[in-house]
């Protein structure tokens, strides 16, 4: 699988995160997370994984990218999941060592190493942002691409990040694919309101953020992250572009009670000049 990531998800062209994300801050084993408690695991885009916490997660994680390689102990499961590693077969449990001396080294003892590591890996696995959606999940929305074989996918991230992810499918067998065609994605102002906006930013993919190269992405596990209420515009060559908002998620609670006790005053969201 290839690697996610959280509130630092969308980043500029030079795979900066953007200023209006969170930047990433170290925790358990030196690996990143955010402030949101969806953080990141190196394999979280790939097809749908089922599972009740991070370690059910990053053990398939593991299983699917080193299948020849049985994990020691928690910190083994989740630096392999957080981290892409490029070296020998013979090398991994080395590499590993050398890992964890790091991180002790860091942290002042085993046992908060582990501690930590531990903790984070009891999280519940949905928790995490760019797991690919199953069918049985809701608010997945697919929209198809004028003069194009394929759709546009919008699935939820970490909702208390307000963070909806989007990838791209065949149309016609709905398979995940990455690059379908040469395209640039920005995050653009509302064009109601493009007065109210910073700029635009261009989106950078989970994985280049991570610093994996085209070519070492799997098949169909690209994925971009996007925030709620944001609007994006798909750039391709010789075609028209295409626009799409971001559904807003707001749960049932919060829809009825309001953010606060305030007075809403209601006026009309347009009118004519």
């Amino acid at each position: 699988m290839a690697p996610s990531l959280s509130r630092a998800a969308c980043a500029g062209e030079e795979g900066r995160p953007s200023s209006s994300y969170t930047t990433t801050s170290t925790s358990a084993a030196g690996a990143s997370s955010s402030r949101c408690p969806r953080s990141s695991l190196a394999g979280s885009t790939g097809p749908s994984t089922v599972g009740d916490t991070w370690r059910d997660v990053c053990r398939q994680i593991v299983s699917e990218q080193y299948p020849w390689f049985a994990p020691r102990n928690d910190f083994d499961i989740f630096t392999l999941a957080m981290t892409k590693y490029r070296g020998s077969r013979e090398e991994l449990g080395t590499w590993l060592d050398a890992k964890l001396a790091s991180a002790i080294g860091r942290q002042g003892s085993m046992e908060t190493v582990m501690g930590r590591v531990r903790s984070a890996l009891n999280q519940p696995s949905n928790t995490i942002t760019g797991l690919k959606p199953r069918r049985m999940d809701r608010n997945v929305f697919l929209r198809p691409i004028p003069q194009s074989s394929y759709s546009i996918r919008l699935f939820p991230g970490c909702f208390d990040a307000r963070e909806y992810c989007l990838d791209f499918v065949d149309t016609r067998t709905g398979v995940a694919v990455n690059s379908p065609f040469k395209f640039e994605l920005w995050v653009i102002p509302d064009p109601s309101t493009p007065w109210l906006g910073s700029g635009s930013t261009r989106i950078t993919s989970l994985e280049k953020v991570f610093g994996y190269l085209e070519h070492d992405i799997p098949p169909g596990h690209k994925t971009f992250v996007v925030r709620d209420g944001q609007t994006c515009l798909l750039k391709r060559p010789g075609r028209r572009d295409v626009r799409v908002t971001v559904p807003v998620c707001i749960q049932p609670a919060a829809a009825a009670t309001g953010a606060d006790n305030a007075y809403v005053l209601t006026l009309p969201a347009s009118v004519v000049a």
